[in-house]
């Protein structure tokens, strides 16, 4: 609950956000500025263009990037919004608190109904016990905490509660075989297509259980089937006649210069990659795979429609580009199949409840520290730590299971960019740089017996090297390697951290520091530490770069120099 109320969080107007910028673009442009065409985008100014997602069709109509069926989900809310943002005076511009809270509460509605769908769905195979532990473990120790709570303006919490819905309409129409529970199916399945086509593998779940049922697909060949068929179309006739509209055809594809690379899947990658790989950041799935070779004793035919429906997504999944999807925790459109490897999942909690004591206590201990572990990854990659694309062995490494929250390794320079040049044209990425290091541009020798040298209880700052801004470059592809030679007598007795402040006055642009614990230097030796900033955006030339030591503990440390290297990294070719 805490996380699904971020007040915190929500406070500060942030609910849409990210891909929910171009989702909500439907929302902007037929229900802000009433105008369905967007041709209000060509007009915006450059500082509203963060959060208006679009690109030009037609010449002067604009479209955004995703289709419409979010926008379906978000339009009751908006209303709703606009009415209370008249009453309490914010904004009515579709941006300000009232429609923030609306996008989110719609997000939170979801989830609520996904998860209530899917206990009807589970409750027909399992009891209420093994029901509850499922739902719990799902929601409490995957991604899908992350996207519906603090980013669930993005898509996935959506489909998880449609996919939840189309399972339970799906099984009725199975049991009673009444048309109107078809129908319903359909409609669900139609929206979970037109907000990510991919989804339409879903729908094999119906064939599989019908076949299962009466060992035949006759019934597929009937009226009612194509009544259902244009009951899926519904909700994607609005998209296609908007695309005819603004770009001039039926069917557009919208992602432009981004493409699936069907002979060149990153299948190992997406799943084991420290770049968000789905079994490294969210293990507990691992058990609901387990679980779909239990469930064969149960249901063969459910295993193999889960099995193949995972498999087909897993593979469309990761033939993407972007295979890590960036600003993803985890691989975030693994959670559209979470109804699905539910089944999974509680088939295991079920064998386990059938095993001896000591079983439940093992598997429920590890249940619990994958959960906390799930809990500690949605608060680093909330404050940064967990970054979105960027993961490396040795950062994921210094987060996973740590309650200590590590701030060095941003400057520490664990982080890996993507190559996101090659992977746009579906190349192997360039993993090595050539390195090109620059003049110093600073330098300050200590010496041992110089004032600011030893650190002590006594005495916490070192010397100070100040560098004005007007030396710094702004150079993106540059980074400033600082180099400070110390010497602990004991790193974690001694608190030693190496701070580099971008400063302005007593206005502060960025404040990095690296303990020599975190940094593993050893007991009175001398050495070498290397770090790595870059200069902040809008830095002005009038700050001023501060690099110095600082001590927090006791015993004895020694700073003998700094030093500030500008290097260029550039990828090595293949």
């Amino acid at each position: 609950m805490f996380y699904l109320f971020r007040f915190d969080f929500w406070k500060n107007d942030l609910v849409i956000r990210s891909d929910g910028f171009a989702y909500y673009g439907y929302i902007q442009g037929t229900l802000v500025h009433h105008d369905p065409l967007n041709t209000f985008h060509g007009a915006l100014e450059a500082s509203a263009l963060h959060h208006s997602w679009m690109h030009e069709g037609l010449p002067g109509r604009y479209l955004p990037k995703m289709t419409m069926g979010l926008a379906y989900a978000w339009t009751p809310g908006f209303y709703a919004a606009d009415v209370i943002a008249g009453l309490l005076d914010y904004p009515q511009d579709g941006w300000s608190r009232p429609y923030q809270l609306s996008v989110g509460f719609t997000g939170i509605a979801f989830l609520i109904i996904g998860m209530l769908a899917l206990w009807k769905v589970l409750i027909r195979r399992f009891s209420s016990t093994v029901v509850a532990i499922t739902l719990l473990t799902l929601y409490m120790g995957t991604n899908l905490l992350q996207y519906a709570s603090v980013d669930n303006s993005l898509s996935h919490v959506y489909t998880f509660g449609l996919v939840s819905l189309f399972l339970l309409f799906s099984d009725r129409w199975i049991s009673t075989y009444k048309t109107r529970h078809l129908l319903i199916s359909a409609l669900f399945l139609g929206w979970l297509v037109l907000i990510r086509p991919t989804n339409i593998v879903v729908g094999f779940y119906l064939l599989f259980a019908l076949y299962e049922k009466d060992r035949s697909l006759q019934r597929v060949f009937r009226t009612n089937t194509i009544l259902a068929a244009l009951v899926a179309f519904l909700p994607i006739a609005p998209q296609l006649l908007f695309w005819r509209l603004t770009a001039g055809e039926w069917v557009h594809y919208s992602y432009e210069q981004e493409a699936f690379y069907w002979l060149n899947p990153h299948i190992w990658e997406g799943l084991f990659s420290y770049r968000n790989g789905w079994l490294l950041y969210t293990p507990i799935m691992g058990l609901a795979l387990i679980g779909i070779w239990i469930i064969r004793k149960q249901s063969r035919w459910m295993a193999v429609a889960i099995s193949g429906i995972a498999l087909i997504h897993v593979y469309i999944t990761f033939s993407w580009w972007c295979w890590y999807y960036g600003g993803s925790l985890s691989i975030r459109p693994m959670i559209d199949i979470y109804p699905l490897l539910a089944f999974g999942l509680a088939a295991f909690v079920a064998w386990t409840l059938r095993r001896p004591i000591w079983t439940w206590g093992l598997v429920g201990s590890l249940i619990i520290v994958l959960i906390w572990n799930n809990l500690l990854q949605i608060k680093y990659a909330n404050l940064g730590v967990i970054t979105d694309s960027t993961m490396t062995r040795e950062a994921f490494w210094a987060t996973c299971m740590n309650p200590n929250q590590p701030k060095y390794l941003a400057f520490a320079g664990v982080y890996r960019d993507p190559d996101t040049e090659h992977l746009r044209q579906g190349l192997p990425e360039r993993l090595e740089y050539d390195t090109t290091f620059h003049a110093p541009i600073g330098r300050l020798d200590l010496g041992q017996s110089e004032k600011g040298s030893v650190l002590n209880e006594g005495r916490s700052f070192s010397a100070m090297l100040e560098i004005p801004g007007s030396s710094l470059t702004d150079d993106p592809s540059t980074l400033l390697m600082i180099k400070m030679e110390v010497q602990c007598d004991d790193p974690k007795r001694n608190g030693l951290h190496a701070v580099a402040s971008f400063q302005k006055y007593e206005l502060n642009y960025s404040y990095q520091a690296a303990n020599m614990a975190d940094l593993r230097v050893g007991k009175g030796v001398q050495v070498t530490v290397k770090l790595y900033t870059k200069r902040p955006t809008y830095f002005p030339e009038e700050g001023v770069l501060q690099v110095y030591g600082y001590m927090t503990g006791k015993g004895n440390s020694e700073v003998y120099s700094m030093e500030v290297i500008p290097i260029t990294l550039k990828r090595k070719e293949l």
